[in-house]
């Protein structure tokens, strides 16, 4: 079954979104570790969405899907956001020391990095970013 969570592109509404996902979880039973993971892989995505996937100051909508099969949690969200590719994004440098580092790509580094899979198409002017994340 389809669970689907709809935000505009405001940091506040991060709250909403952690919060549908404890329901759906708990109503489905995924361990809270597991939770934690999803929240994470969820939370970097809409953020660099909010953050950087509008050039105005209008409202936008932002979809969440989540579905259930078998041992995975399919991830799917849906902005109509600037054009962006996660896959394509440069590697965050984990390797040398803090204070030498570029700043930016360790949320997208974290969610290549947690998930099962991920994927990227541009349709319809809309960005559409899934994912999946391994739950039993």
């Amino acid at each position: 079954m389809l669970y689907q969570i709809i935000i505009t592109n405001l940091m506040k509404n991060l709250s909403i979104i952690y919060n549908k996902i404890d329901l759906f979880c708990k109503d489905s039973e995924i361990l809270n570790d597991k939770i934690n993971i999803i929240n994470l892989v969820v939370e970097e995505l809409v953020t660099n969405i909010i953050s950087y996937g509008y050039n105005d100051d209008l409202t936008h909508e932002i979809i969440v899907n989540l579905e259930i099969e078998n041992d995975l949690l399919h991830i799917k969200i849906i902005d109509d956001g600037l054009e962006f590719n996660p896959i394509d994004s440069k590697d965050a440098d984990v390797n040398s020391e803090i204070g030498i580092r570029q700043v930016g790509g360790l949320g997208i580094h974290l969610v290549k990095n947690l998930t099962e899979s991920l994927s990227y198409v541009r349709e319809n002017y809309k960005n559409i970013i899934s994912t999946c994340i391994k739950i039993k």
